[in-house]
């Protein structure tokens, strides 16, 4: 079995400020393989691969699209910003990835939580994330987890770490078999077991702090 956060970021992402030295470790010592899901951007993936090459995880992209963002999994190429949920989709089908909703009802983060805009995409999602350590409320949780019930999609978790201490705070066990591509961890998430919870709402005040950080060019954790 391998334990797998479904939501991370690092220092290329602009609100985290954490470094891939220190990210690769955490992850490590926590025995977490983790989906780098870094804003608008994959700068982490093409270094981590060249930089680490025997850490192992999913490279991906989270994407702020017109009606809030949407993940890419198991993709190789960088999707701009600012496309619309379809095109998006779309972009992330032409390269075989998954697409994954992160935090789709959060209520503390309307402006990036695709909401009832995912009805429009809803037979091209393949997860919704129904465990989001940065999810507090308990009916945002589970609007999304009825959502991917009545659908019959996937469930997945993941920490939306922007911190050392927030990665590995969600995550799901699966047979070590899903790294093999999409298709196979689509499969493989039918019998994922979910965990974990939430991190200190506090946790949020991280990411304020690495946007001043870059901006007064300090060094990365």
């Amino acid at each position: 079995m391998v334990k797998i956060d479904f939501h991370s970021h690092t220092i290329y992402s602009s609100d985290c400020h954490v470094s891939l030295s220190t990210y690769v470790q955490a992850m490590s010592e926590r025995g977490i393989i983790p989906a780098v899901t870094d804003h608008n951007n994959m700068e982490a993936v093409w270094k981590l691969r060249k930089d680490f090459p025997t850490f192992k995880f999913i490279p991906g992209e989270e994407i702020k699209t017109t009606g809030g963002e949407i993940i890419g999994l198991f993709l190789e190429e960088a999707i701009p910003k600012g496309l619309t949920p379809k095109e998006t989709v779309r972009r992330i089908r032409e390269q075989g990835g998954l697409v994954y909703v992160p935090h789709p009802f959060d209520g503390l983060r309307k402006k990036s939580a695709l909401g009832w805009k995912m009805l429009e995409v809803i037979h091209e999602v393949d997860v919704v994330e129904v465990i989001n350590s940065r999810v507090y409320l308990p009916g945002d949780r589970k609007r999304a987890d009825d959502l991917a019930g009545i659908k019959s999609l996937r469930k997945a978790a993941g920490s939306d770490g922007h911190s050392r201490g927030e990665y590995g705070r969600a995550f799901v066990y699966l047979p070590d078999y899903a790294l093999e591509g999409p298709r196979v961890m689509l499969d493989a998430l039918a019998v994922g077991l979910l965990g974990g919870g939430w991190s200190s709402i506090w946790v949020r005040g991280h990411s304020t702090a690495a946007r001043v950080k870059k901006f007064l060019g300090m060094a990365p954790e």
